[in-house]
């Protein structure tokens, strides 16, 4: 997929943690790009955002450390999502990851 126009680069890590230095630096702990887990319990495709994981289900902690580069000048808010490709072969969107962003380019 190509990027907006308005964008210069957009890079995206998963890792299993981010460290923020006081010069505000961002550092990825543990990158990843893969996550085994077993087959979920029965009843989870009835689950909606924001419910509670049933007993017996994976769950799985992570970051994403987004670095968004845009042209001089743009300042506009966007929506960021996520995707993950999941066992299916189908592409899903993440809907609880659905944030608002604002670029102000320099």
């Amino acid at each position: 997929m190509p990027l907006p126009s308005f964008l210069i680069s957009a890079n995206l890590l998963i890792c299993e943690r981010v460290l923020v230095e006081k010069d505000e630096a961002a550092s990825a702990i543990r990158m990843v790009d893969v996550f085994h887990v077993p087959a979920p319990p029965p009843g989870i495709e009835d689950l909606k955002a924001g419910d509670p994981a049933p007993a017996g289900a994976t769950v799985i902690k992570t970051y994403a450390l987004t670095i968004l580069k845009a042209i001089a000048g743009h300042t506009d808010t966007h929506q960021l999502q996520i995707r993950v490709f999941d066992v299916t072969g189908e592409w899903t969107f993440m809907h609880e990851m659905s944030l608002p962003f604002c670029l102000r380019g320099a």
